[in-house]
């Protein structure tokens, strides 16, 4: 038995998985200011696994980047209150288990090409931010450092003396909270994304125009991942995608016409079971 474990800045699943079965699965809401009120739940429900299970991994997806080896948590805006916690200490201090940690984006596209059966995968989220991992070989793709796919501030906008890398690239132009943002500081009032789509479909002209633009970047920024990587397939997930699947399909039409002269068409495709599959992608995480 393995334990799969996903942190997110709302909600924490935690998953007891057997030969890729997820056997029993926990969500509950995690405490981005207390990394103790977290930990004794997540410590509470393995020692309860574990009185009928022998359990040989424990696999923790967190949203924040993850250099190799890395044990002291960073730095986040997603989990304010853990910043320079050992989280592989403090499971080792209660477990004699292998502990293992990744970028949750990571886990989440391993999880997908083992599900999908896929080799070659580029897996995007998007959502209240953009994540993404790089699956070669059927193994995560992590690059120098294990930063490979940090790509929030990439396809920048502007660059300057002034250049704000919090107010510039990908993830600053189509995250589901910044489409929000954007919308309002063009003058049309949104609070959701949600609302944001729905001003599309109303063909309301500031909105027209604002995702019209964005489909321009984001055809660029699926086709420089093909350029680059020549995936198998590219896999999208997250409440924007999900929740908005025409507007995206348009997007991945013209991102196969660009992309012709590779004489390969790139897959698309839509994630499947993000919560389970995220945590079955954990537990195969080879480190």
């Amino acid at each position: 038995m393995k334990v799969g474990i996903d942190i997110g800045g709302t909600l924490t699943r935690i998953g007891l998985i057997h030969q890729n079965k997820i056997v029993a699965i926990h969500v509950f809401d995690t405490d981005a200011n207390d990394f103790n009120k977290t930990f004794a739940t997540l410590k509470q429900k393995i020692i309860e696994w574990s009185e009928k299970n022998k359990i040989s991994l424990i696999a923790i997806g967190l949203p924040c980047p993850v250099t190799k080896n890395m044990e002291v948590i960073p730095k986040t805006n997603n989990l304010q209150g853990w910043e320079g916690v050992n989280l592989v200490a403090a499971f080792k201090a209660v477990f004699a288990i292998k502990v293992v940690v990744n970028n949750d984006a990571n886990f989440a596209a391993l999880g997908q090409a083992i599900v999908k059966n896929k080799q070659d995968l580029v897996f995007l989220t998007i959502s209240t931010g953009i994540g993404c991992g790089i699956i070669i070989n059927q193994k995560i793709y992590q690059g120098f450092t294990g930063t490979a796919g940090e790509v929030a501030n990439s396809m920048m906008t502007t660059i300057g003396e002034e250049f704000d890398s919090n107010r510039n690239g990908i993830e600053f132009l189509a995250s589901g909270a910044n489409i929000v943002k954007n919308l309002n500081m063009l003058g049309l009032h949104v609070s959701t994304a949600k609302e944001a789509f729905e001003k599309l479909t109303e063909a309301k002209p500031i909105a027209v125009k604002f995702f019209a633009d964005l489909a321009n970047h984001f055809v660029a920024f699926f086709s420089t991942l093909i350029y680059i990587l020549n995936p198998q397939v590219i896999v999208i997930g997250g409440s924007v995608a999900m929740n908005n699947q025409q507007y995206f399909q348009k997007i991945f039409t013209r991102v196969i016409n660009v992309t012709k002269d590779i004489n390969y068409q790139t897959g698309f495709e839509f994630a499947q079971e993000m919560t389970e599959n995220t945590l079955i992608g954990a537990v195969n995480f080879e480190d």
